[in-house]
């Protein structure tokens, strides 16, 4: 189930429309409080289409997307390392500062939020 709704999830968060984005972001943090389980793999898709939104200039899409990443980052299924992955990943275009910039900052806000120890994968 956890794949299904990925899939679905990952159609929502690639809409262009913010209202549609942002609802889906709710929708993504209410399956998240369903699942006490592994959630990787089934998100795979979807985290890759938020870290692509962190770049946004809508300053709400972006503080949304970030939110919903540290959300992600603190359930136990899912975990700090699971989310710094794809924000690590090199974004398709390397000429572009802004979604760079963007990742950096988020990377700095994970590395604030969980401090490097050995529990978080992160270390």
């Amino acid at each position: 189930s956890t794949r299904a709704v990925g899939g679905i999830l990952k159609r929502m968060l690639a809409d262009k429309n913010p209202t549609v984005y942002l609802s889906s972001l709710r929708l993504l943090r209410e399956f998240v409080d369903m699942r006490d389980a592994e959630i990787r793999g089934g998100l795979d898709k979807s985290l890759e289409v938020m870290v692509t939104k962190l770049g946004e200039g809508n300053t709400k899409i972006k503080q949304e997307t970030s939110s919903s990443l540290l959300y992600l980052a603190q359930h136990p299924g899912a975990g700090p390392a699971y989310v710094a992955g794809p924000v690590l990943k090199p974004p398709k275009q390397t000429n572009v500062w802004k979604p760079i910039l963007a990742r950096l900052e988020f990377v700095e806000q994970l590395l604030g939020e969980f401090e490097s120890s050995g529990g978080t994968g992160l270390g």
